[in-house]
């Protein structure tokens, strides 16, 4: 368990303060995940795009790196010899059982890590352990549907400020160079 690191609340009462409150999210495990986010133009064969979480515990590492699963798509993002594969999950616990370094999928990419050189997708590394809650105030619409859960992008800053996605949905939360 780490120390959960969130921004205050008045710090992102922005333009959007008549519409929404924001509050910071509080998780107790700290959890890194991976989000695979179609580029434009590219396809989304097999529809491997989503949320990529590490499965901790005993049993969970394929060729020395842990395995992430990406339940509501039913996938799974392996190391094998080559490089990082995206299969089925059905296939994982045989790949586990027999620690496969060799195994096929629907995408893969060369090189050295899970969020790097991937054809069809761009991956995004996010902190479960530091976001905001992004609600729509009681009487008020979900303007531009922004409403939900943001995650802090790990490595990233705008104006020299965190920047946070919603995984669910296309929407990003930043400052703008006057915001305070």
């Amino acid at each position: 368990v780490s120390s959960l690191r969130h921004l205050p609340e008045k710090s992102w009462q922005l333009a959007w303060c008549c519409h929404f409150s924001v509050s910071p999210i509080r998780i107790t495990e700290a959890m890194a995940i991976l989000l695979f986010r179609v580029k434009h133009g590219a396809t989304d064969c097999a529809t491997c795009h989503g949320l990529y979480r590490p499965v901790v515990g005993d049993g969970n590492l394929l060729n020395g790196h842990l395995v992430c699963r990406n339940e509501e798509q039913r996938r799974f993002l392996g190391r094998s010899a080559g490089g990082w594969i995206i299969g089925p999950l059905s296939d994982l616990k045989e790949h586990l059982e027999q620690q496969r370094t060799a195994f096929g999928g629907f995408h893969s990419n060369f090189a050295s890590g899970p969020d790097d050189g991937w054809e069809s997708y761009t991956v995004y590394q996010l902190d479960e352990t530091a976001g905001l809650d992004f609600a729509t105030k009681e009487g008020s619409e979900d303007y531009a549907s922004c409403s939900g859960r943001y995650l802090q992008l790990t490595g990233k800053e705008l104006n020299q400020k965190p920047i946070f996605l919603n995984p669910n949905k296309q929407r990003m939360l930043a400052s703008g160079a006057g915001d305070g």
